[in-house]
């Protein structure tokens, strides 16, 4: 006769090893982008709450995802939440300094909705000049490497 026990350990042990690997359905966790994705889907479909959960989740897993803040920071401007709006793009512009759309919707949120005049300009003057020096450095590029005749 076979010890139950010693028939059990190969199959618990792989269990075990399919679930660490999330192999098992309901164990997988999703990755910052395909929640990314489905909140993208989901304010496509005007679902904006549901959205901002998957961009929350997506934060969750990556608070350094300026892209998820972004999304996320839309949906609140669409829910008519604008101190949360400004909250989520200020996080991204601290996330990547050189966003210039994150300056530019922060400033027409301090303009038209939060009526804070001198903070929408201070934004869109540092969105400009993010521009200006991505202009400044296309063109040096263009010198240091020009094309043929066109």
């Amino acid at each position: 006769m076979y010890d139950t026990c010693y028939l059990a350990r190969p199959v618990i042990k792989l269990v075990l090893i399919a679930a660490a690997m999330g192999t098992i359905v309901g164990c997988s966790r999703q990755s910052p982008d395909e929640h990314i994705r489905t909140g993208e889907q989901l304010l496509a479909a005007g679902r904006k709450k549901d959205a901002v959960r998957a961009f929350t989740q997506a934060i969750e897993i990556d608070p350094r995802n300026v892209k998820a803040y972004l999304n996320r920071a839309m949906c609140y401007n669409e829910l008519n939440l604008p101190n949360r709006a400004v909250a989520d793009f200020s996080k991204a512009i601290e996330l990547d300094p050189t966003s210039a759309y994150a300056y530019d919707q922060r400033a027409l949120l301090y303009r038209t909705v939060l009526n804070e005049p001198a903070k929408a300009g201070a934004d869109r003057a540092k969105a400009e000049a993010i521009r200006s020096g991505r202009w400044a450095e296309l063109k040096d590029l263009r010198d240091k490497y020009p094309r043929g005749k066109r």
